[in-house]
């Protein structure tokens, strides 16, 4: 966050304001973590114990909201690596009221549960997205 404060110092007015929009924003909410080094770090510390068989996979699983690479709300993010086979799985998409027609549905029964009502969480979010001035 320092440098990205430092690079918005040399800016136009209006690319300061919304530069330090987007870091108040950061500060303020609980945001996404990079999945990728969290991945690779479980990779290092299972390697010494992993198996030869190339059908095992290892997974740790998170309630974190995780995104990996170019792609936001994501559910896994695993290695790339033949030889490896390590992911990171969250289940924070997954959270949620089930009636919510924004929660994920797992399956047709949970499909089922869906309103045509937006839980107090996504309407909460709406509400800010209308009353912010641009």
């Amino acid at each position: 966050m320092a440098s990205l404060t430092n690079a918005l110092k040399s800016e136009d007015a209006l690319s300061r304001y919304w530069g330090q929009d987007l870091l108040a924003k950061i500060s303020a909410e609980p945001g996404q973590y990079r999945a990728d080094s969290y991945v690779e770090k479980l990779d290092r510390l299972l390697k010494p114990h992993q198996s030869k068989d190339a059908r095992t996979m290892y997974v740790g699983i998170t309630e974190a909201n995780i995104y990996g690479g170019d792609n936001n709300f994501v559910f896994s993010v695993s290695t790339t690596n033949p030889q490896s086979h390590v992911g990171l799985m969250s289940y924070y998409m997954m959270q949620g009221n089930p009636a919510c027609p924004y929660s994920y549905s797992s399956g047709v029964e949970r499909l089922d549960q869906k309103t045509l009502n937006l839980s107090d969480e996504v309407k909460q979010v709406l509400n800010k997205l209308r009353d912010k001035k641009l």
